[in-house]
């Protein structure tokens, strides 16, 4: 099974995500971390679960904040 690994730019993304977010809505924020950690978890098991990219070689995920 591959192994997933997060860019350093990636990370620095979702971080800064959570960081935006969490100024206005800290319980927003912990439920869309979770969301995305959930989801990404399961992308070694399943690699082509989310649709092909706009930039090549890569896929995307929706989330929702709610």
């Amino acid at each position: 099974m591959p192994v997933l690994e997060w860019r350093e730019t990636a990370l620095a993304d979702l971080l800064a995500i959570v960081d935006y977010i969490s100024d206005d809505n800290p319980d927003a924020t912990q439920r869309l971390k979770d969301d995305i950690e959930a989801k990404v978890a399961k992308l070694p098991e399943h690699p082509k679960r989310f649709r092909t990219g706009r930039v090549p070689g890569t896929r995307e995920m929706l989330v929702r904040c709610s």
